[in-house]
């Protein structure tokens, strides 16, 4: 929760908004290359700010 109250955006909802939009999809979350779910690597971490970013900009624009 921010200085104001709001709830921060999370990576969750971050791509579930993203999702909604239509600019990823359940598959695109996924490592094609070795089958399976994503690992933590720095390039994710990095991954995952960047959506939370995103998702604060789409959540501000919403209201």
């Amino acid at each position: 929760m921010d200085a104001t109250g709001q709830t921060k955006p999370t990576l969750h909802s971050a791509l579930r908004v993203l999702r909604e939009l239509g600019y990823v999809t359940v598959e695109g979350i996924a490592d094609r290359s070795v089958g399976g779910p994503v690992r933590y690597t720095a390039d994710v971490v990095r991954l995952k700010a960047d959506f939370e970013r995103l998702a604060e900009h789409l959540f501000m624009g919403r209201q």
